[in-house]
């Protein structure tokens, strides 16, 4: 068993409003993301898409930019296709998908809307 850190066991890791007028600490969390590679996307670094993801670090360490390549889209979130991973440094360096580190920290999923 992995022990998460979350909300509850580390306080200044909520980032919710209601947080926040409690005195809590508002925080931001690294993403790790995924790009698809659609035909339809633009080439290598004429796609905006390559030159966010791979100019602010958003993919995995082990993925370089390749310039044949049609980059289409930006995925940030739990598809299962595609998940994002939530990257801490403190209090030691875990990687966890944001699909955990959600079900650990709810509250930092904001509030439920109706579509």
């Amino acid at each position: 068993r992995i022990d998460i850190p979350t909300s509850m066991t580390f306080p200044m890791l909520q980032t919710t409003a209601a947080a926040a007028e409690r005195g809590h600490l508002m925080r931001c969390f690294q993403l790790k993301c995924i790009v698809q590679t659609y035909a339809w996307g633009k080439i290598g670094l004429d796609s905006a898409v390559a030159r966010i993801a791979f100019a602010e670090g958003a993919l995995s360490d082990d993925i370089a930019l390749e310039e044949g390549t049609p980059y289409a889209e930006l995925w940030m979130g739990t598809h299962p296709s595609g998940p994002s991973l939530v990257v801490l440094e403190q209090p030691w360096k875990t990687i966890t998908p944001l699909s955990e580190w959600l079900k650990h920290n709810p509250e930092l999923g904001g509030s439920k809307s109706m579509a």
